[in-house]
């Protein structure tokens, strides 16, 4: 009886003692698991301020959470989402922000993303958390960003920039003024300083709009989903006013469009053309450097008046920039891309009147084609509206 009560004691006590080290090696499992979810966003993202309070939540419940903003520009952040995306093979049209990576997979899109971190079931952020993310080789691409299809884009924008409704009077403006003089080397002096002036104040302009934007897109985080609707209408609006352009150009009633500069910027634009054209016929033995300088001096006026209007299509673009994650190199190089394409119709305009002698041509020519104009305008503005309505409310 003695011997059996011993035997019982015993097991009793290895019974107690297994479960005991099973619970701390199990903790101790848990302590060594740390879940661990990589979340990639942009504060200019409409759809990363949706998910945000629900992203923020993952500490609560043990996870984790490692944030990386794509516009950090100082940790290649961009470079490391695209590394994710290669690793974890996402397709191209899901590997943009808002997009998670947990475990061996991933979650992306707004409705997905909540989806997973309110749920209990397995596809929870939580019990996908449990297996170790992928190991990832950051990899150093060639090209980033907007990628061949986003380089086409700004290239036909900025052409179609060149020969938006507002530019048309820049165009005209600029016909005007070759006329005061019959020298050939003169008119192309002439052509080339005002082109380059046109040129270099867009240029400017928008690198100076990215990077303030850029810079302070932390701080308008919160607006962010404002601005995306404020573009959105912006561009529908223009849509349908460049529409009824089209339709009245069409029937020659010119008088009837709407989608031109103010009166008051086409006044004071005519008085100042009038005053340098009448300032270089008084002047007829004026040297050609005062002329260029003056002419250098009319095209910057002229840009600052026009950006207003030549501008609807120029910040979207430049948004388009900063919401990608562009590097200042690489936007550097499209503005300057996109501002060649923009001075384009400028430049053949001035090729086919030196050539020809007569703006009359080139000016019939516009007016003539007027209507072809107001409908790529038309096309690009409901473009526009798509492209920012799928990738703020759909993906």
């Amino acid at each position: 009886m003695k011997k059996l009560s011993f035997v019982m004691m015993t097991m009793i006590i290895l019974t107690l003692f297994v479960s005991s080290t099973s619970h701390i090696v199990q903790a101790e499992d848990n302590e060594e698991t740390e879940k661990k979810v990589v979340y990639f966003y942009s504060p200019t993202c409409s759809g990363c301020q949706t998910v945000k309070p629900y992203v923020d939540s993952l500490p609560v419940k043990g996870i984790t959470l490692i944030k990386y903003d794509i516009t950090d520009h100082t940790q290649n952040n961009y470079k490391l989402l695209r590394s994710y995306n290669a690793s974890y093979y996402v397709p191209e049209d899901e590997g943009t922000v808002p997009i998670i990576f947990v475990g061996d997979t991933y979650v992306s899109g707004v409705d997905d993303i909540i989806q997973s971190i309110e749920t209990d079931g397995e596809q929870s952020i939580y019990e996908l958390a449990k297996e170790d993310l992928k190991d990832i080789q950051v990899i150093d691409f060639d090209i980033e960003g907007l990628g061949f299809w986003g380089f086409l884009t700004i290239v036909f924008s900025g052409l179609l920039d060149g020969f938006n409704p507002c530019a048309i009077a820049m165009l005209l403006l600029f016909i005007s003024l070759l006329g005061f003089t019959d020298k050939r080397k003169t008119l192309i002096a002439v052509s080339v300083t005002y082109i380059s002036a046109l040129y270099l104040t867009y240029f400017a302009l928008g690198t100076i709009l990215f990077r303030f934007i850029r810079q302070y897109q932390s701080q308008i985080m919160y607006l962010s989903t404002i601005i995306t609707w404020i573009v959105i209408i912006l561009a529908l609006s223009l849509f349908v006013f460049s529409l009824y352009d089209f339709i009245v150009s069409k029937n020659e009633e010119y008088a009837k469009i709407k989608l031109q500069l103010p009166k008051t910027i086409q006044k004071f634009n005519k008085k100042l053309i009038k005053y340098f054209t009448r300032v270089f016929d008084e002047q007829s033995n004026i040297s050609l450097i005062p002329i260029l300088l003056l002419t250098f001096l009319l095209g910057f006026i002229i840009s600052l008046t026009e950006f207003l209007c030549t501008g609807q299509i120029y910040l979207p673009i430049i948004i388009g920039l900063v919401q990608f994650g562009e590097s200042t190199l690489l936007a550097t190089l499209m503005l300057v891309i996109y501002n060649l394409m923009f001075v384009l119709p400028l430049i053949v305009i001035a090729v086919v009147s030196i050539k020809s002698k007569s703006v009359l041509l080139t000016s019939n020519w516009v007016r003539e084609n007027l209507h072809r104009i107001k409908l790529f305008n038309a096309i690009f503005f409901l473009l526009i509206a798509i492209f920012f309505i799928v990738t703020n409310f759909i993906l």
